[in-house]
């Protein structure tokens, strides 16, 4: 499919799409950031593979670190307010970068194929140490009475093996 030019209107719309989420990650208001999200998501995370030949994929299809809907992502946001939420008491402190942002039309006229990298800077309590999370995010936006949804998101790390604690955030 055609790829979006930075001039076309849709580009602009996007990249704002893509800082407001990353706002509202970075500022603690998850519940918000569900209303970015279309009824049919699918949000995933699959396990990086180390070897890689012939133009193969560089994650496994088998395995996911997390593979979410919208109704267990409502389940991990709501958890956040709740005394069960002990990875996240306090809050991590993120940062979402998102730039190499690329778009593309695909064959349905109400949606746009996303390509973004990130870097997420996590720093917790008062440990000088940070998580940092490089990847790319392959997205799906969908167009729903007139605002953007998130349909789909896979988000392909570059770390083969996740050295953090855990994954409480949102990335």
């Amino acid at each position: 499919m055609a790829e979006i030019a930075p001039t076309d209107p849709r580009y602009s719309e996007v990249l704002q799409f893509l800082y407001r989420e990353a706002e509202l990650l970075d500022t603690e208001r998850q519940v918000e950031w569900l209303d970015l999200l279309a009824e049919d998501i699918t949000y995933r995370m699959p396990v990086r593979l180390n070897i890689r030949r012939n133009g193969s994929s560089p994650y496994t299809e088998e395995t996911d670190i997390f593979s979410d809907n919208l109704a267990s992502l409502k389940v991990r946001v709501n958890k956040l307010d709740t005394e069960y939420a002990w990875a996240e008491t306090p809050p991590s402190r993120t940062r979402h970068h998102v730039s190499n942002v690329r778009v593309k039309e695909t064959s349905d006229p109400g949606e746009l194929d996303v390509r973004s990298y990130i870097l997420v800077y996590r720093n917790r309590t008062d440990n000088p140490a940070a998580d940092i999370f490089s990847g790319e995010r392959q997205d799906v936006l969908r167009k729903v009475n007139g605002d953007w949804r998130l349909a789909k998101r896979l988000i392909v790390l570059d770390q083969a093996v996740v050295g953090a604690r855990h994954l409480a955030i949102l990335l």
